[in-house]
């Protein structure tokens, strides 16, 4: 989408030309009165109404309009018998996929730098880490100098950094939101010192490292839920495989 978000910069205007290309349903968009606006000042009225016409449609297939509930497909029924929560789990249980992976297992005696760069509220990877790997764990947070003093001296000693990060934004809009200081820094570690690199958030964001190979590891997470993260740190730990697969090469 972005390439033609670029095209129709004006609010509103997007919207209208997805409809008229023959979208019904609009996911995350950004203007959505402005592109009321334009779709009704500029779209033929029958046009709406057909758009209309085959949501209700599928609403009424769906069942929303019926007092009886709907037939569905019996595997869909089976999967909603799981709490959302044990699925999640188990998607990130199955969706750990190895970008770059080490030639030599992590060592329990390791002196490991943790780094965190935009981390949730709760850091449940680095929660699961420490409990078997301790050292120095440093956050960096949205519009936060970054205090090297505090990041060189935890780095010093250090045999292994392990770093998780938290990609700031779904879209690539003003590149996922991510602050260039942060890429630098951690490009820098990664030529500098043995580095492991969890990256929970859009692969796509990854083409960003301008030095992805001189990481030791990159292992790619997607989201950072906190199945997720709890998955990531089993796989860490040794606990878990990695069955995820890329349709595309980013090393």
């Amino acid at each position: 989408m972005k390439s033609v978000s670029e095209i129709y910069d004006q609010p509103g205007i997007l919207e209208w030309k997805a409809l008229e290309a023959g979208n019904d349903v609009l996911c995350f968009s950004q203007n959505i009165e402005a592109g009321i606006e334009a779709i009704t000042k500029n779209s033929n009225i029958n046009d709406i109404d057909l758009s209309v016409n085959r949501i209700q449609e599928f609403k009424i297939k769906a069942g929303l309009f019926s007092s009886q509930p709907p037939v569905l497909n019996p595997d869909f029924i089976e999967i909603h018998k799981q709490a959302p929560g044990s699925l999640i789990k188990e998607i990130g249980e199955n969706i750990i996929t190895v970008i770059k992976k080490g030639k030599q297992p992590i060592e329990p005696k390791e002196k490991i730098t943790k780094l965190s760069f935009y981390p949730p509220d709760e850091n449940h990877f680095f929660d699961a880490v420490n409990l078997r790997f301790e050292g120095p764990e440093i956050s960096m947070h949205r519009d936060v100098p970054i205090e090297m003093e505090l990041v060189q001296k935890a780095l010093y000693d250090s045999e292994l950094v392990l770093i998780s990060f938290f990609v700031a934004e779904p879209k690539s809009v003003n590149n996922f939101g991510i602050e260039m200081k942060f890429l630098e820094l951690i490009g820098k570690i990664a030529k500098a010192q043995r580095c492991i690199l969890y990256w929970f958030g859009s692969p796509y964001a990854l083409s960003l490292l301008p030095n992805l190979e001189d990481f030791y590891e990159v292992i790619l997470m997607y989201e950072g839920y906190p199945e997720f993260q709890k998955a990531a740190a089993e796989f860490f730990l040794g606990n878990l495989p990695a069955n995820g697969q890329l349709p595309a090469d980013f090393s």
